[in-house]
């Protein structure tokens, strides 16, 4: 768990994050670095966040309004929340025309699993 907060420490602190408006985000499954406290995170700083609805094999990116609309959302089961199929009110991330997104990587070395 430290590494993972030293990761979200160090995204946080970075200026990519701070002139960042709008995100795509990636949920994590259960074996996976969480990605859940960088959405928290982004949408207590009134940044738009996008996360992936995939219908059969195509994915979008879709906006989600709130840390309250994250947890409402269905599992997958893959045990992944996503919107469901039938929800298409929401705003793709292509919607505005942009199509290029800000990546952030970090790289932890030498966790145990």
């Amino acid at each position: 768990m430290l590494a993972v907060s030293a990761c979200l420490f160090q995204l946080l602190s970075s200026e990519i994050w701070q002139s960042c408006q709008r995100l795509s985000l990636f949920l994590h499954l259960a074996d996976e670095i969480r990605t859940t406290d960088v959405l928290r995170a982004a949408l207590s700083a009134n940044k738009e966040c996008f996360i992936p609805r995939y219908v059969g094999s195509v994915m979008d990116m879709v906006k989600l309004h709130s840390w309250e609309d994250f947890v409402s959302l269905p599992e997958t089961s893959w045990k992944v929340k996503q919107p469901a199929d039938d929800d298409n009110l929401r705003e793709s991330a292509t919607d505005t025309g942009i199509s290029v997104h800000s990546v952030v990587s970090c790289l932890v070395i030498n966790t145990k699993f």
